[in-house]
């Protein structure tokens, strides 16, 4: 583990052996948790008093599926250069929050 420390921000962040960020310090004491996946990718981070933010699954190097603290989702569908083309968001009982249809990529990026 390696930890260094900003002056200008005034954190610690620590790394894995393999220099991926596995924690975030802040001044206050509360901290900021990563986990990542065998292949490197980030799996969560967990918010002191909040929860934690969990990607279930990526396409390519995307994340398509996230669960959000109190169980909100998010499912993206990306085109094969990655862009979003859908999202989709869901509270923990399936009730919609955001599902427009099939969104064009000047609307995105105009977003």
């Amino acid at each position: 583990m390696f930890a260094q420390i900003g002056s200008t921000l005034g954190y610690i962040s620590a790394y894995s052996p393999g220099g991926k960020p596995n924690r975030l310090t802040l001044l206050d004491g509360s901290a900021l948790d990563y986990t990542h996946s065998a292949n490197s990718e980030l799996q969560s981070v967990s918010i002191p008093g909040e929860g934690s933010i969990s990607v279930n699954q990526y396409q390519w190097t995307e994340p398509s599926k996230t669960t959000l603290p109190g169980g909100v989702t998010q499912n993206r569908s990306l085109d094969g250069l990655l862009q979003l083309q859908d999202l989709q968001v869901n509270t923990l009982e399936w009730q919609t929050l955001l599902n427009p249809n099939r969104l064009g990529a000047e609307s995105l990026s105009s977003a």
